[in-house]
Order: C-alpha cells, then sequence, then structure tokens
C-alpha cells in the first residue's frame, strides 16, 4: 500500500512537472501568448487570432475544440476576394497583415480591380513598416508571359496606392494630424462608377510618373525595345522582325544596368515606349530618390536565368519580385484580341501570337519558380 501511496505521488509530481513545461513552452512559441498578443500590429480581427491560438494547441498535441475547423472555413472566405501568393520578402511586415492564402480560393467573383486594391495595401503597408523608415525606397519587379496583364496591373497598383495616400492625406487632415487611415484592416471606399472599369479605360499614352506626386513610379521594359531600325540592320532582319518580343529584341544589357543602377542610386532616367509609332520614347520616365519611394520594374524577362537577366535577382535588385500567374493559353488568346484591335486580320494575329508570343510566354511561364509572390488571374477584369 505504501509502496502504490508513493506511486501515485510521483505520478502527481511529473505531471504537474510536464504541466509548468507545458506553459512555460506556450509562452516561448513563436513569441505568442494564449492570453495576448505580442504587439499591436497583432491586433486584429477575432478569426485570425484564434487561428494562431489553434496552431499553437497543435503544436502542443492538444485536441483542438470542436468549433475550430468551422471558424478556419469563415476565415477563408472572408478572405477569398484578395490576392492570392507565397512567402514574401517583405518579411518586417507583420502575420496578421498577411493576406496571401492558397490560389484555389480566388472566386469567380474576384476582379482584377480586388487584386490591384490588395497589391496597393501591401505596398502601402510594406513602405510605412519598412526597417529603414521613411527614407526606404521600395522596388518590385512584376514579370508575367504578355498578355498576362503586367502593365495593367501596374498602373491600376500605381492608381489605387495615390488612393490611399490621399485618404490618409484627407483624414490627417480632418481628425488634426491623427493617421486612421493606416490601418491593417484598411478598405477601400470606392466610387460605383468605378467597380465598372477595365483595362480598356488605361490611358496607355499618360506618362507613367503621373504617380510622382504619391512617391510611386514604373520602370515598363517596352521601353528596351531595339527600335525597328536597329532590328532591320542585324544579320536576319526578317526573322527578328517576325520575333520582336522575344528576349533577343531587347537591348537586355542596357536594361540590366540601369535596373542595377536605379538600386544602387534610387534615380534614374528611363524611356517609354510609343505602341502608335512602335517604338521607344528616350528619357521619358524620370525616377527621383527623394520622390519616388515604390517603384514598379514591370516585364516579361526578369526572372530568367541566363546572362545578362540574371544579374537582376543575383544582385537584388528587386526587395520583392511577383508574377502575374495568368495561364500561358489565356494570355496567348489576349494577344490574339490585341493584335485584332491593331487592324491586323484574325489569321495574321493568329500566326503572329502563335509563332511567337505562345513560345515566350512558354519561357516566361518556366521560370515564374523565382518569383516571391504569385498574383492571380483575375477571373474577369472590372
Amino acid at each position: 500500500m505504501v509502496r502504490e501511496d508513493n506511486d501515485f505521488d510521483e505520478f502527481v509530481a511529473n505531471a504537474r512537472r510536464k504541466e509548468e513545461a507545458s506553459s512555460s513552452r506556450n509562452a516561448e512559441i513563436g513569441g505568442v501568448r494564449l492570453d495576448g498578443v505580442r504587439d499591436e500590429s497583432e491586433l486584429v480581427a477575432g478569426v485570425p487570432h484564434f487561428k494562431r491560438v489553434l496552431r499553437l494547441v497543435r503544436l502542443l498535441c492538444l485536441s483542438p475544440p470542436p468549433f475550430a475547423s468551422r471558424i478556419e472555413r469563415r476565415g477563408r472566405r472572408r478572405r477569398s476576394n484578395t490576392i492570392i501568393g507565397v512567402e514574401s520578402k517583405f518579411t518586417f511586415l507583420p502575420s496578421s497583415a498577411e493576406s496571401f492564402a492558397n490560389t484555389n480560393a480566388i472566386s469567380d467573383t474576384t476582379t482584377f480591380l480586388d487584386v490591384a486594391r490588395a497589391c496597393a495595401r501591401r505596398l502601402r503597408l510594406a513602405k510605412e513598416l519598412h526597417p529603414s523608415g521613411n527614407d526606404a525606397q521600395i522596388i518590385v519587379g512584376i514579370a508575367g508571359p504578355p498578355g498576362g496583364g503586367k502593365s495593367t496591373l501596374a498602373k491600376q497598383v500605381c492608381r489605387q496606392f495615390r488612393k490611399l495616400e490621399r485618404r490618409k492625406s484627407a483624414n490627417t487632415a480632418s481628425s488634426g494630424g491623427g493617421d486612421r487611415g493606416g490601418g491593417v484592416n484598411e478598405e477601400l471606399e470606392e466610387d460605383e462608377n468605378e467597380e465598372n472599369e477595365n483595362e480598356q479605360n488605361t490611358n496607355n499614352n499618360s506618362n507613367n510618373n503621373e504617380s510622382a506626386a504619391y512617391d510611386i513610379a514604373i520602370v515598363p521594359m517596352d521601353g528596351y525595345h531595339y527600335y525597328r531600325s536597329q532590328l532591320e540592320k542585324m544579320d536576319n532582319p526578317q526573322h527578328a522582325l517576325a520575333k520582336r518580343g522575344a528576349p533577343f529584341t531587347f537591348d537586355s544589357e542596357r536594361f540590366v544596368n540601369d535596373i542595377v543602377n536605379l538600386r544602387k542610386t534610387g534615380s534614374g532616367s528611363f524611356p517609354s515606349f510609343d505602341h502608335g509609332k512602335g517604338d521607344p520614347v528616350e528619357n521619358d520616365i524620370l525616377v527621383e530618390y527623394k520622390r519616388h519611394k515604390i517603384i514598379l520594374v514591370e516585364g516579361n524577362y526578369l526572372f530568367l536565368p541566363e546572362q545578362p537577366w540574371s544579374r537582376l535577382l543575383d544582385e537584388t535588385c528587386f526587395d520583392e519580385a511577383w508574377y502575374v500567374n495568368c495561364p500561358v493559353d489565356e494570355a496567348t488568346k489576349r494577344v490574339i484580341d490585341r493584335h485584332v484591335r491593331t487592324g491586323k486580320t484574325k489569321e495574321t494575329a493568329e500566326l503572329r501570337a502563335y509563332s511567337n508570343d505562345l513560345v515566350n510566354a512558354k519561357l516566361v511561364d518556366a521560370n515564374k519558380r523565382f518569383a516571391d509572390v504569385m498574383i492571380p488571374n483575375a477571373k474577369r477584369f472590372s
């Protein structure tokens, strides 16, 4: 009997030690406490906080409450129309600010505008929370197949970012200096008319630095197309002109050198592309370090693992690399429609797309693994 009592006492003591160890472990895992959060940046809606606690419970090998899966599904549904991606380089963003999840969460009602707004909010948070403070300049590389929507996305992200900045300024002025517009879960209140916008309403001839007053600018790779006169001087000019848009038809050395220099100095002068004339326009885009704190560099071949393109990633030119994840077949159909709108016949447009643009799209798509963030293909434009 005495032995059994001693065994029971020892069992109780061991149980208490395990309970104390478990409590100590609770406070150490990820710096999260069951009775609170690490800092104000994680003070968000109940579902995300519940999910952090739930992950902690599962780490401790305890049984989750029976309603856990229902709460998780509710959280996924609430974020189903936001931008989707993978692990990013913006490691300084709080986990509660991350709106990236499984690509399959995109629904049929997700619009291109939804995606652009989410991108703009992400850039805004990155700008505000960057460890280097207000002097930090963020450069994002946006790649994707021809017809994938890179240029349209960049322009719409600029527009949405400027709206966020205007709202921030208006809130600061109305509150006497307090910023009520910088919260992690801030939602845009858009005019009803804007819901019906599509990529055709974007003014392609506007200066990309229209966004300069709001600290954001676009540097397009299209400005580095070889001039038609240069293609005509190549060994096989007919082939060069037919394959315009392939990597060898760009002045890749100049483009890479300019982006590397932009990363080092924060400033530079860049060419744009006149789609009406079909040739670049020199010195059309001016980026100034003191003025532009967010730069979007967009183009097909930002992630190619061959020289000189590979220098862009090797020399860390981008704070984050985004890929517009449009299926190759869908992108090619868009390219055909674009060719037809410029006056080509359906047969000519298809011949051009399938012999050149589709080949380029497959090359680009094969290297999307180098992206930090996958931008979803919206089911419809608006």
